[in-house]
């Protein structure tokens, strides 16, 4: 490194991750990455991440890395040379992106991704110094039509062959509203929208007083609760917007954070609005709001989240055999603190170290939802292992019934197997065995635990 000239590129070395699987849907909490990486693609003109069992992407938890970049910016050595490379009418490979099939036909925003390549810096000052001319004249020319650019993954995405411009098209920003609920984790919930545009002095929010999703992954709340919050949410943002007609139009901080900390102001509570903000440019914000909202939030209440069985469900099927050898009363809750985090588990029992026995229905209706769920113990059972005390977690595994879901399982476990720790996977046909040999282990505790002496 210290003899090299010029710029320098290095990588990182990454443990416990997988290869994207093929054709995955794209969770929530990876959507605005996956986009940023379809456009980043588009930008360097990269044919190699394929929609293939190899799309040089790795994936952990809610996280994406990108890798193998070595046939990126093939127009600057091309032998038969576009004028317009930033044109990409003529490109393929943007239809055969890992990404192509779950983003076609969406609304995505490159609003930002155009500014960032559109900066004024001189470009050419920056390029490493075994640069030819020949290759800086196109990067320079290549920044010069960043607007050009920045309009074609999505004309390549929604309609490749239409090549009209959309006109009188108005910028906006956009926050989403989640319910976090877990701050450590980031385990959340979208559960609305808020769209402000400066320029047309528009600024509305809409969200939704559904929280089956909520208590479907998470605990129960208190629903009129979050009713009449999300219903003061809106109405707050709407009365803002209404109200912004009387105030000078172009206020220097007038920024949708600014106008929504009048309504929630960023702290540590359950219920906050995303940092940072969407971008987009829409001829009806109106219509945008509505499309917003759908994607970020409608989209996920309509698909079927509830399981088949959820973990009450996998843990009766466990309870039965552990009830007829008398183990579940040697039971009882266990809270593991750890400096970060902490959780309480409903069922433990002490052996020289706490074990930990906990059910986790994989009875889902769809593979992402298994494979969320999946990641999501990862995460908390990575927060834990900080923890000072020693314990063991049995998980006690709820297969889907549905057949065509046995794959996604498999993955699963490769995701849960990713666990650090002590830990053990039980499944439902193993209850009996798990049973039998817990209830050895506790009778042989039990005779050996040395009586108080009462004197």
């Amino acid at each position: 490194m210290a003899g090299s000239v010029g710029l320098n590129f290095g990588s990182s070395l990454l443990n416990d991750v997988m290869i994207w699987p093929i054709d995955k849907p794209i969770p929530e909490a990876m959507w605005t990455t996956a986009v940023s990486i379809y456009a980043f693609d588009a930008l360097i003109q990269n044919p190699d991440r394929k929609f293939s069992p190899n799309p040089n992407l790795f994936t952990r938890a809610d996280q994406i890395f990108v890798f193998d970049h070595e046939l990126a910016f093939s127009f600057l050595e091309s032998i038969f040379t576009s004028k317009t490379p930033w044109k990409l009418d003529q490109s393929r490979y943007l239809s055969d992106h890992v990404f192509f099939r779950r983003l076609k036909g969406l609304e995505i925003d490159l609003v930002t991704f155009h500014r960032a390549i559109d900066r004024p810096a001189n470009l050419s000052a920056s390029l490493p110094s075994w640069r030819t001319s020949r290759q800086s004249g196109k990067i320079v020319a290549y920044r010069r039509s960043a607007v050009t650019f920045a309009r074609w993954p999505n004309r390549r995405r929604s309609s490749p062959n239409s090549t009209k411009e959309p006109c009188m098209r108005t910028p906006y920003t956009f926050s989403v509203l989640r319910y976090i609920h877990d701050p450590v984790t980031q385990e959340f919930v979208n559960i609305g929208v808020a769209l402000y545009s400066q320029k047309a002095g528009f600024f509305r929010a809409t969200c939704t007083t559904h929280y089956g999703r909520i208590t479907n992954l998470f605990n129960k709340i208190d629903g009129n609760r979050f009713r009449q919050l999300t219903r003061y949410i809106q109405e707050q943002v709407n009365a803002i917007g209404a109200g912004l007609t009387s105030e000078l139009p172009f206020e220097a901080n007038r920024t949708i954070e600014n106008l929504l900390g009048r309504v929630l102001p960023p702290d540590d509570s359950s219920i906050q609005f995303s940092r940072p903000v969407g971008v987009g440019l829409s001829v009806d914000l109106e219509k945008a709001l509505a499309e917003l909202f759908d994607r970020y939030v409608e989209r996920y209440a309509t698909r079927s989240d509830v399981p088949r069985r959820d973990d009450d469900d996998i843990w009766r099927v466990f309870r039965e055999p552990l009830d007829n050898l008398a183990v579940t009363p040697h039971l009882t809750p266990k809270r593991i603190v750890a400096p970060s985090y902490e959780y309480e588990f409903e069922r433990a029992w002490k052996n020289k170290i706490w074990h930990v026995y906990q059910p986790v229905s994989f009875d889902l209706m769809d593979a992402g939802s298994i494979l969320e769920k999946a990641n999501k113990w990862v995460g908390r059972a990575t927060s834990l292992n900080e923890s000072n005390e020693s314990f063991k977690i049995h998980v006690l595994l709820g297969e889907p019934q549905d057949e065509r879901l046995q794959n996604a399982l498999v993955k699963a476990q490769n995701i849960l197997n990713k666990m650090p720790g002590q830990k053990e996977f039980v499944r439902e046909s193993e209850a009996e065995s798990f049973a039998e040999e817990l209830a050895h282990e506790v009778e042989a505790h039990e005779k050996h635990r040395v009586p108080i002496s009462r004197s």
